[in-house]
């Protein structure tokens, strides 16, 4: 009894109106703050594990592989455990499942950076945040790279959080949504492929031809409608695809499913101006072995 009464009252404050709203907002601000924190040094850290490109599109198969195998248990699995965990009460529930997986992460990334080791790491000296922005002037590279990837991440957000109302409020099949989260597992064969497909095509091509089927994807959810075997046909597309590179239901319908071909779209348009820039990859690592 005083469980339930503790969980409730620190999770979320009996407010109304705006200040709910505000709440929402400022948490889930936080956390996204907190969760930048958390995957800037799992990126950035991938320079420093070798020095040879080939290599590094492997390391970052097995980064992706295990976060993918991580999302399909979260999402598999959040659901029952709210049931359980709840019995009948969702926010509670939601609260203690995600107090598990958060425990559980902490255990795992403790693990992870206690055995790691940077293999080529090198002291360099830091340059001021005006000399990074000015270093931004003229580099088209970084521009077109940040821009597609910027599409693909609010893309990906934007179908992550509307899935469940989609199928929950548009569908009326809220049974289907762990489902559907656990089917999202097939994204790792995009991941596993990326090394072989690169070695055949460049990397712009590939990222372009992931952003496309991934759209191609969605849109066969859009054209699916109730027809549950097209619709999951679809999202087993726009799942390999994104391996590789939703009156208010209509809302949520277009945040699920056209909102995100749009911004799919967008990352691939942007990754075609890439390719005369990716000429020049050699030549760039060339230039920075010298200055080491």
């Amino acid at each position: 009894m005083g469980e339930e009464i503790n969980t409730e009252k620190i999770t979320t404050p009996n407010l109304t109106g705006s200040a709910k709203i505000a709440w929402a907002v400022i948490t889930y601000i936080t956390a996204g703050v907190l969760y930048s924190g958390i995957s800037t040094p799992i990126t950035s850290i991938l320079p420093n594990l070798s020095s040879d490109a080939d290599e590094r599109i492997v390391l970052n198969s097995y980064r992706m592989t295990g976060g993918n195998v991580g999302y399909f248990l979260a999402v598999t699995f959040i659901l029952p455990m709210v049931g359980i965990l709840g019995r009948g009460n969702d926010r509670a529930g939601f609260t203690r499942a995600v107090a598990i997986f958060a425990v559980i992460g902490v255990i795992l990334f403790l693990f992870a950076f206690t055995c790691l080791r940077e293999e080529n790491a090198q002291a360099e000296k830091s340059i001021s945040i005006k000399k990074s922005i000015g270093a931004i002037k003229g580099n088209w590279p970084w521009v077109i790279i940040v821009g597609a990837n910027l599409f693909y991440w609010l893309a990906n957000t934007v179908r992550t959080s509307s899935l469940v109302y989609y199928f929950q409020y548009n569908l009326d099949r809220k049974d289907l949504v762990p489902v559907i989260n656990g089917l999202s597992l097939i994204q790792v064969l995009g991941v596993v492929l990326i090394p072989f497909i690169t070695k055949k095509f460049n990397k712009c091509t590939t990222m372009i031809f992931g952003l496309a089927l991934t759209s191609t994807g969605h849109v066969i959810m859009g054209i699916a409608g109730p027809a549950i075997p097209l619709l999951v046909a679809g999202w087993l597309i726009a799942c390999v695809g994104t391996g590789i590179a939703a009156s208010s239901l209509m809302a949520i319908k277009f945040n699920f499913i056209w909102l995100p071909i749009l911004m799919f779209l967008g990352g691939a348009v942007v990754m075609f101006f890439y390719h005369r820039h990716e000429a020049n990859e050699m030549t760039i690592k060339m230039e920075l072995a010298q200055r080491r």
